[in-house]
């Protein structure tokens, strides 16, 4: 979370050159630092609270429905690995959201229309 918030805050480009812009850059930083954390708290907070319903429903389905389980907990795996908010341009990180509800979207789909669920599987 740090890590983000300096990049975010202080690292973007172009990268001061000289010592005055980098003073100016300094500056900057520490009058929007705190707000930059805040946003990215709440995004991260929202992203591991969607997460965390997301891991509840696969757990109350995977004994009816294993493959498309399986499936979405791979998705799962890959897009939230242990330390995916470090590598990820904030830009992306924004988008979480979007991707978990299109997850959490699937899953009810996938309750109504389990052979259609399996059937896009194999598509793939």
């Amino acid at each position: 979370m740090v890590a983000v918030t300096i990049e975010r805050a202080c690292l973007m480009d172009p990268l001061p050159a000289e010592e005055s812009a980098f003073a100016t850059r300094r500056d900057a930083a520490r009058g929007c630092i705190l707000l930059v954390a805040q946003e990215i708290l709440r995004l991260i907070g929202g992203i591991l609270a969607e997460h965390a319903g997301l891991a509840k429903k696969l757990a109350a389905m995977l004994k009816g429905f294993p493959q498309a389980c399986a499936d979405i907990a791979a998705q799962l795996a890959e897009l939230m690995h242990r330390s995916f908010i470090v590598p990820m341009p904030f830009e992306r990180l924004q988008l979480y959201p979007r991707y978990l509800k299109a997850i959490s979207l699937r899953l009810e789909k996938a309750l109504g229309d389990p052979i259609r669920d399996t059937r896009l599987i194999g598509d793939w």
